[in-house]
């Protein structure tokens, strides 16, 4: 179902001239008046606004001038502190330095020293490495030639170093037994004063 509308059409015969033109300068002027307030009270606006922003930019470089001001301070204050720890640093470089040059001559009669040593009694290592070279090789050479005196020998080794073991674990035993006895004896001469 669909709803007839009403639709009225203008009378041509209706038409008058001089109404009409007084009706339209009504019109215009109200537009105008109109037109008048709304560029007016978006002359406010925009002014409002424009305070606004001023005021907002204003506290923002009030504030960008303050963090400033304290990163400043603040770096001065950090670049003060490296500077002295800097000075610090070169004044121990500089002690590093004297007790180095007083060592160097200690260190140049030392290495003369040993030298002198050496060169004394330089045969005498020499012929130590010569002799323990020789009796190692001997050993080894006469293990090589009789595998069976070579086992015995490790065999009885381990036998002496498992009775050292147990010889010493008796012997803490009896110290630890001794260490006991003191102690009870120390308090009951304690507890008897």
């Amino acid at each position: 179902l669909t709803r007839p509308t009403a639709v009225s059409f203008k009378n041509e015969d209706d038409f008058d001239p001089v109404r009409d033109a007084e009706a339209m300068e009504d019109e215009d002027a109200d537009m105008d008046s109109e037109n008048d307030n709304g560029a007016e009270m978006l002359n406010r606006f925009l002014s409002e606004y424009k305070k606004r922003q001023a005021k907002k930019k204003k506290a923002l470089y009030a504030s960008a001038r303050r963090a400033a001001k304290y990163l400043a301070r603040e770096g001065m204050a950090c670049l003060e502190e490296g500077k002295a720890k800097i000075l610090a640093l070169k004044k121990e470089e500089t002690e590093a330095d004297k007790y180095a040059k007083d060592i160097t001559p200690l260190w140049t009669n030392l290495e003369d020293s040993v030298g002198a040593l050496l060169s004394t009694y330089l045969t005498g290592f020499e012929d130590l490495f010569l002799r323990r070279l020789n009796t190692v090789d001997a050993a080894s050479e006469m293990l090589r030639a009789n595998p069976r005196t070579g086992a015995d020998a490790h065999a009885d080794c381990k036998d002496a170093a498992d009775a050292q073991v147990e010889q010493s674990k008796e012997d803490e035993m009896v110290l630890s037994t001794k260490l006991q006895c003191r102690q009870q004896t120390l308090t009951i001469v304690l507890s008897s004063l």
